[in-house]
């Protein structure tokens, strides 16, 4: 086992000649060589070969494990799975090209930003992996289901492995006070208190509906929350008049001290803690009080906490883009900064970019002239 920040790297050497030596490929000299030292006094002259704890940086993948408690990984993904090929365009999704686990690993922004200089990594140290459980264990799934993955700083994101009959889940409710600005166009509701119930395989209940107190907590935690409703991201939000006109008397708080490490995870992730209000109160006393006006509220969001998006319209004269953003659900009025040109758009035709002489900018980007090609496209840059 390495110390924190470092990350555990088979040896090269040994991984070399088991592959040579029994014809496995990358990832199975990785599952059988991931933490394993060598030495025999014949075919190895009594030298020894230990695997390296190495830092992150320097060890480009983050050691993540062949063997889970309970578990094990059943397939690897190598940066080369996920490498983007010359006929892929920017925006594109980018998954593995092949294999079962591999076409559910979609890469993550920051995969995208190191692509460069991952080409030149050891193919041999995987960046994620499919896993599965023992016989009579149940998997706790990941935001990407069976898939465990390597972050930017060396951490990884592993599913997690219970007994049957330990197993349990949480069920989620977000309390609007019937507002309806807090309701999508398909009538979800996407804002409000948050109520809990622990229910059993069968989604029968364990507890009665409980609310969290906010006392601790961080938007990581509200991410992941809205994660387990079906969003992508979330941020904590003031608890409005509507939502404490849904309660009646003191609430009935459950859970207190809910946060997260990280922006990617499920409420039972490693990467989040949080205890039972009762424990809390136990332990800490009145320091631990929580009141109605703490009560935990949310905001999901579909999409990345910053998107941007660009709508496209042309015709024989005139080719118009449109970009819209939006940070945290809430759109961003991008007139200033095209105004002083904080903000530019490049027009492309065939990968290449068109010259503009002609480009206005009210409300839209309008470039006039003849247009050649129905494929042209557009991005917006330097945002």
């Amino acid at each position: 086992m390495c110390h924190r920040d470092f990350v555990m790297t088979p040896n090269s050497d040994m991984m070399e000649g088991h592959k040579r030596d029994t014809g496995a490929d990358a990832g199975q000299a990785y599952k059988d060589l991931y933490n394993v030292a060598f030495c025999n006094k014949e075919s190895t002259a009594g030298k020894a070969y230990f695997p390296e704890c190495k830092e992150a940086r320097e060890a480009r993948h983050c050691g993540i494990p062949n063997y889970i408690e309970h578990g094990k990984a059943a397939e690897f993904i190598f940066m080369k799975d996920l490498m983007m090929d010359d006929s892929m365009k920017d925006g594109d999704k980018t998954t593995a090209a092949d294999g079962n686990g591999k076409n559910k690993m979609e890469m993550d922004d920051w995969m995208k930003e190191k692509m460069e200089d991952w080409r030149m990594m050891d193919e041999m140290m995987p960046i994620a992996a499919k896993y599965e459980c023992d016989e009579g264990f149940e998997m706790r799934h990941t935001m990407k289901g069976e898939m465990g993955w390597c972050r930017k700083d060396g951490t990884f994101e592993i599913p997690a492995c219970v007994r049957r009959d330990e197993w349990w889940d949480l069920k989620l409710q977000l309390l609007n006070g019937g507002d309806k600005k807090m309701v999508d166009k398909e009538g979800r509701v996407f804002a409000g208190v948050v109520q809990s119930m622990t229910v059993d395989k069968e989604g029968k209940p364990m507890t009665e509906w409980q609310y969290g107190c906010r006392d601790g907590s961080n938007d990581y935690a509200a991410g992941a929350l809205c994660r387990h409703l079906g969003f992508m991201h979330g941020a904590h939000m003031p608890v409005s008049k509507k939502m404490m006109k849904t309660f009646d008397g003191e609430i009935n708080f459950g859970w207190t001290g809910f946060s997260c490490n990280y922006d990617d995870t499920l409420t039972q992730s490693n990467h989040c803690k949080g205890m039972m209000y009762e424990e809390a109160m136990e332990e800490m006393g009145m320091k631990a009080k929580c009141f109605n006006f703490d009560v935990i509220a949310v905001k999901c969001f579909r999409n990345a906490e910053f998107n941007m998006d660009v709508d496209v319209k042309y015709t024989k004269r005139k080719l118009m883009c449109n970009p819209k953003a939006a940070k945290k659900g809430n759109k961003i009025d991008l007139a200033p900064m095209a105004s002083n040109k904080s903000m530019k758009a490049k027009f492309m035709l065939d990968d290449e970019e068109i010259e503009t002489t002609d480009m206005s900018f009210k409300k839209t980007f309008r470039l006039r002239g003849q247009v050649r090609s129905a494929e042209e496209g557009v991005h917006v840059s330097d945002l």
